[in-house]
């Protein structure tokens, strides 16, 4: 038996959880000991991030029709999308990445793998457990 929709929730948020020192690149944004040299190869990777994304959620939100809550809550992500595209231009020009640097930039396949998936999930996976994947995830990257 899967439980409720609250137990499987919690269960996938704890199995997700990563290890808070996983990734040493928050701690040092964090800090703000991040070097700008860092930063400036975040820059081009969210360029093709935040539009792909942003795409998956639409394309999800279209594809749960017969799920009106699970549309509302792709929409939500989605929307979210546009104040981070129209921040990102103001923090590529901070990281000094010209446009030449961000077109010639060779994006790395571990940055875009979430974007993969939630591309995957938007073209494969049922709307009701893409929202299970998809707020398991939320729930981690938030914290």
């Amino acid at each position: 038996m899967l439980g409720t929709a609250a137990e499987m929730l919690k269960k996938a948020r704890s199995e997700l959880a990563p290890d808070p020192k996983a990734n040493p690149l928050v701690r040092l944004v964090a800090d703000g000991r991040a070097s700008l040299e860092t930063l400036a190869a975040l820059a081009p990777e969210q360029h093709r991030v935040i539009p792909a994304d942003r795409g998956a959620f639409l394309h999800l939100a279209q594809r749960a029709t017969e799920e009106p809550t699970a549309a509302g809550f792709f929409a939500m992500p989605a929307e979210g999308e546009e104040p981070a595209a129209e921040r990102l231009g103001a923090f590529t020009e901070a990281c000094e990445v010209d446009a030449e640097r961000r077109q010639a930039y060779e994006p790395l396949p571990g940055c875009q793998a979430y974007s993969a998936y939630i591309s995957w999930l938007a073209l494969n996976a049922a709307p009701t457990g893409a929202v299970l994947a998809v707020t398991a995830n939320f729930a981690t990257w938030g914290t």
